[in-house]
Formats: C-alpha cells, sequence, structure tokens
C-alpha cells in the first residue's frame, strides 16, 4: 500500500523544493489552511508535497498539491487501486484517470506489514485471533498520523526504488474548492505488489522509472497515444524495489538507507 513517504535533502530534490515553495499557489493555499509544503522529512495524507503534472505546453512543472481526494463520507481518500479505477464509473476518477496525471517524487515511501491472524485458544475453549491482542499492544506505539492503524500490525518497512534515490509514484489529481479558494489535491495509484514484498502487502504504489524521460512525459501528457490502460501500467511500472525495517515510530533524525542496498 503507502502509509506515506519521505523526502530527504538531495541535490536532485533541491530544485523540485524551490519551484514547490515559491509557486503562486502556495499564497493561495497558505491563506486558506495555514499550511507549508513539505519538501524534507516524513509526507503524510492531507500534508502539501511537491508533484509534477502537466505545464499546458506540454511538459511538466511542479506545484504544490494537497494529498488526498476529499469527500464528504470518507474524509480524505489517499490511493486508487488502477484494477478498479477503469471500472468504479466515478466520473471524477475517470476524467483525473484520462486528463489529470501526476508524478510524486519521493526518496522512499512506508507501508506496514500485514500480518495474518493466527488462532489460539484460550482456557475456556474460545477462539480469539493472535492479531487482535497484537493489535492491541502495538497500537500503544504508533503515531496516530498513520493511517489503517487496526491492521497495522507487524513492522513498518521503508521501501525504494532498486539502484536509484528517487522513487518517483505516479499518481492523478483534481482541483478541489475549500471556501472559494481551489487547489489541487493527488492521489497515489497502486497496483499489484511485486513478489518479493508481498508479505508486507499485495499492493504497492506505482513507479516508473526516473530516467525514462519519453516516458514520463508520455504519462503526463494527456492526450497520450495509445491512451493509458491497467494493462499497460503493468508493463511499464518498475517492481525491482528494495526495503528494510524502520522503527515505531520513525524518527526524523534517522539516516537514509541507500539504494542497493540488501535488506
Amino acid at each position: 500500500m503507502c502509509s506515506g513517504y519521505y523526502l530527504e535533502k538531495a541535490e536532485w530534490m533541491h530544485k523540485i523544493a524551490v519551484a514547490a515553495r515559491h509557486h503562486s499557489l502556495m499564497q493561495r493555499i497558505s491563506s486558506t489552511i495555514a499550511k507549508p509544503v513539505t519538501t524534507c522529512g516524513d509526507v503524510h495524507l492531507s500534508d502539501i508535497a511537491p508533484v509534477i503534472a502537466p505545464d499546458g505546453k506540454g511538459g511538466g512543472r511542479v506545484y504544490p498539491m494537497m494529498w488526498g481526494f476529499s469527500t464528504k463520507l470518507d474524509g480524505f481518500i489517499p490511493s486508487v487501486d488502477i484494477n478498479i479505477l477503469e471500472d468504479t464509473g466515478n466520473p471524477v476518477l475517470l476524467d483525473a484517470w484520462a486528463r489529470h496525471r501526476c508524478l510524486i517524487p519521493a526518496s522512499w515511501y512506508f507501508d506496514w506489514e500485514r500480518v495474518h491472524p493466527v488462532i489460539s485458544y484460550d482456557t475456556f475453549g474460545d477462539q480469539t485471533p493472535e492479531s487482535e491482542r497484537r493489535s492491541r499492544r502495538h497500537s500503544k506505539k504508533m503515531s496516530l498520523s498513520d493511517p489503517d492503524l487496526s491492521d497495522s500490525i507487524g513492522d513498518r518497512y521503508m521501501l525504494q526504488t532498486r539502484g536509484s534515490s528517487i522513487t518517483l509514484l505516479g499518481g492523478i489529481y483534481q482541483i478541489e474548492d475549500h471556501g472559494g479558494v481551489k487547489f489541487p489535491h493527488f492521489m497515489i495509484l497502486m497496483h499489484y505488489a511485486a513478489p518479493n514484498i508481498m508479505f508486507i502487502h499485495n499492493k504497492m504504489p506505482v513507479i516508473f522509472n526516473s530516467s525514462d524521460k519519453e516516458l514520463l512525459n508520455e504519462w503526463l501528457n494527456p492526450e497520450a497515444m495509445p491512451p493509458w490502460t491497467s494493462e499497460r501500467i503493468f508493463d511499464c511500472a518498475v517492481t525491482d524495489v528494495v526495503y528494510e525495517k524502520c522503527p515505531v515510530p520513525l524518527r526524523r533524525e534517522r539516516r537514509p538507507f541507500y539504494a542497493g542496498h540488501k535488506p
């Protein structure tokens, strides 16, 4: 899945950070919700972060965007599975999929290991999922800012593209109204996880090769031909990732691990 991601201070991130902080949208966002753009450190749901989206001239430009599509019923929705997206019939999602695709720069992303329930018997013969007891013990150590705490019963992992310091996530965005002020929100696209990380979660973010400029421009281009489909995503997405356990909660001063590190 993706419970958050991290932006480290790196040379490749410097221009992106400057562009996001000085974008004209930041004045509107700050005047409405009083939030800065996160250009270094943890990024969580509802944070403002740098995102690369079409600039109207056939290229990409950095914009500050809020993570999560907002709904009246569910609050912020962080991600959508591409296997479901095309079949939802939801006009907002379908329009974003067709015309509002984006790229989310990250150094790595986080996920919690999902542990299958283990059934045990108490002295009276009642069955109790071991995962429920572990979940209660774990929840006392978890940060309340992490989503899906009820299901987060295993270790927390940092995951990164192998051989690269950039983990470029695929996403979609839409413009939302906040009291008469409009600015963009993004969601991260998900698909089936690579076999080597399936033990953590059966889904992972869509990741693109940051060095394939032609592919990245085509992803951002609303007029791209042939059109993007879930099958095409499977063919183009990066699935070779490395991973490492991280503390709970993760301390911001933790030194980053590097691409190519063997877990």
